[in-house]
């Protein structure tokens, strides 16, 4: 898939004024890839040199009925703005301003609570890290006066400055952590193998026998290995689907680097920790042989 004349010259504009000339990472798929689009019917799109394409996407799912559908489009009526979800927001309140700066304003704040959010979120696995002493022991020091993990806390914000930086410089090389790939072979991948297995792992089959859904059967087979079985065939699924899609094509040699690395800088560090620890007569997998509190 190639830009064509047309949509190149949209491209080199639009990058004039964004970085890589897009709103989101998700609609970066390199300089010869990335589509401008110029209209959209039913399950189609074309961009601006008339190439058309499926939309297997359609918005991540709301635009189920296709495109400019028919029981949805306003016939013989033209938008004389862009047709995003606030300003038919603020057309449906009748353009009110109050009420287009309150919902304005909720998506700037929204953009921020997640900035927030995904601070505490790294800060506090590092703290945990600390506890179970899987990291170093200041990352658990408390400041009397804040009564917070400044040291910690500090660092992350450094580390954060730090990679964004490099995102907007190199965004196709970080853009395909958004695409989740890492957190679905990571998180729901090995979820979903857990899942799969636990009611026949023999150290963990008390809490099994002592779980009320232990009964809950499909066929004679423990729901929840039915349910690991059917998690685990989406998230390959989902994982193939990435590799074969030609859209992301200009990332796979970065996704691999990225993801590989970051499995085995995760099991090194552990690794590390845990011969430190145990130099110093503390086994850490003692932390992992009970259920968290939460």
């Amino acid at each position: 898939m190639k830009s064509g004349k047309k949509s190149r010259v949209i491209f080199e504009r639009a990058k004039n004024a964004m970085p890589c000339g897009v709103t989101s990472n998700f609609r970066y798929w390199g300089d010869d890839n990335t589509l401008i689009l110029k209209r959209a019917k039913g399950a189609y799109i074309w961009d601006q040199d008339d190439v058309r394409y499926i939309d297997y996407r359609l918005g991540f799912g709301p635009v189920i009925l296709g495109h400019a559908h028919n029981s949805v489009v306003l016939k013989g009526y033209a938008f004389p703005f862009d047709v995003t979800y606030i300003n038919i927001a603020s057309m449906l309140v009748k353009f009110n301003k109050i009420l287009g700066f309150i919902m304005a304003g909720a998506f700037i704040v929204a953009d921020w609570l997640w900035v927030v959010f995904c601070y505490i979120a790294w800060s506090r696995a590092a703290f945990a890290w600390g506890l179970d002493r899987l990291g170093p022991k200041w990352f658990t020091d408390i400041s009397p006066r804040f009564n917070q993990p400044i040291k910690l806390l500090l660092v992350m914000f450094v580390a954060a400055q730090l990679v964004l930086a490099h995102y907007c410089f190199n965004p196709e090389i970080l853009g395909s952590i958004s695409v989740e790939v890492l957190q679905l072979v990571s998180v729901f991948g090995f979820t979903a193998i857990s899942a799969l297995i636990f009611p026949y792992v023999k150290k963990v089959r008390h809490i099994w026998d002592a779980s009320p859904y232990k009964n809950w059967k499909f066929l004679g087979v423990p729901m929840v290995t039915v349910s690991g079985f059917l998690a685990l065939l989406l998230v390959l699924m989902l994982v193939v689907s990435y590799y074969i899609s030609e859209a992301f094509a200009f990332m796979y040699t970065w996704w691999t680097i990225i993801y590989i690395g970051a499995w085995l800088f995760a099991l090194g560090w552990y690794f590390v920790f845990k011969a430190v620890r145990a130099k110093a007569g503390i086994d850490v997998t003692l932390a992992f042989k009970e259920i968290p509190p939460e």
